[in-house]
């Protein structure tokens, strides 16, 4: 029967604040294109919602952040916001980009229209949106992340680390 053999319907929320510096400590990169290939496979990829905060023109950072968006925004959807700039010591700055809430109120509304979502972070604070997915919807929820930057409480229920599948998702890796 087409039921029976219908994908999944599945929901990518790609925590970018949180995957950025860890992608940097690790040396590699997630190459989005590839990872939406590779979850066509098997699921019916709604969509990849990526989470950045976007640093200011005046930033250094603010040419290559917006030249990334620009090359990935056919992959993904993209939800920013501007990066916020805390003085902590005078003329020292704490860069703030947290889209934690963002990304839990998509992921609270988007459940009921989906089998199964997937989570790119290793923040723990989202342990409390899977508790609440998971309790309220029963839905498929996972966690994507990096062995080095992936919360013990995300480790609690189902996770995937990227690691495992880094020679199939590295950017610029071998095709």
């Amino acid at each position: 029967s087409d039921l029976h053999d219908r994908k999944p319907k599945l929901g990518v929320f790609y925590d970018n604040s949180n995957m950025f510096y860890i992608q940097k400590q690790v040396g590699w990169k997630v190459d989005l294109a590839k990872f939406r290939k590779e979850l066509n496979d098997y699921f019916d990829v709604k969509f990849i919602n990526f989470y950045s905060a976007i640093p200011d023109k005046s930033d250094p950072a603010y040419h290559s952040t917006a030249g990334y968006l620009e090359k990935i925004k056919n992959t993904v959807t993209l939800k920013t916001k501007p990066l916020k700039y805390i003085e902590i010591a005078k003329d020292k700055y704490e860069k703030k980009g947290d889209m934690d809430v963002d990304l839990t109120l998509d992921a609270v509304y988007e459940a009921k229209n989906l089998d199964a979502l997937v989570v790119v972070s290793g923040d723990s604070d989202l342990a409390a949106l899977r508790d609440r997915v998971l309790r309220e919807t029963g839905k498929g929820f996972v966690f994507l992340g990096f062995k080095r930057g992936m919360a013990w409480e995300l480790k609690q229920g189902k996770y995937i680390e990227f690691d495992k599948v880094r020679d199939s998702l590295q950017l610029g890796g071998a095709e």
